[in-house]
Parts: structure tokens; sequence; C-alpha cells
């Protein structure tokens, strides 16, 4: 009887824990952090599935990127989509707004 009580009161707790947003205790970057702008990387680029190259089961992914500018700088939008050997259809299309970061000399993505 026990375990049942602490079961129902911890297993929406744990539910609720899942569904809430990650909370970051050291910021990549301030309020006062203006995002640079690189227009290299705007465009179509088309990654290949290395493991699985000419095979059935390869997967190559697009993905798009493309600029906007907002209050503190540049954002991007970043789109993939996931497309199987011979298939022109997408599988998936998770889609991201991103800014560029440098570190040490090269740039990351921080969504």
């Amino acid at each position: 009887m026990r375990w049942i009580r602490l079961i129902l009161l911890l297993g929406p707790t744990g539910v609720l824990a899942a569904c809430s947003p990650a909370v970051v205790l050291r910021p990549l970057y301030d309020s006062k952090y203006t995002a640079p702008a690189d227009p290299r990387i705007e465009g179509k680029w088309v990654t290949p599935d290395l493991d699985e190259s000419g095979t059935q089961d390869e997967v190559q992914v697009q993905w798009t990127v493309e600029s906007y500018s907002t209050t503190d700088g540049h954002s991007y939008f970043v789109d993939a989509r996931f497309f199987r050997n011979e298939e022109k259809t997408a599988e998936a299309e998770p889609s991201y707004s991103v800014k560029l970061l440098p570190i040490e000399g090269k740039l990351f993505f921080d969504a």
C-alpha cells in the first residue's frame, strides 16, 4: 500500500518535471550580446549518411538556413528535411531558430 501511494505521488511529479523548459545555469551570452551575421552559412546544405552510403537505408538531410534580423542582432531559421535513398519526399521537418555564437574563433549555432 505504501508503494502505491509513493507511485501516485511521484509519478505526476516526474511527468510535470519533464514538461518544463530546461534551466540554464551558465548562459553562453547575456542580454547585451549582439549576434553576428555570416552570409556564408545561408542557403541549402546536404548532409549524407556516410555509414549507410549507397545502401537502401541511406538518409540524406537537406538543411535550409535563412537569415533574419532581430533587435539583438541576426538570427537564423534552420529547417531540416530527411530524404531516403531514392525518395523525394521528406520524412520529418524539424525547424529551429538559432543564433551564431563565436567561441575561441569558431562559430556555433545556439538554439
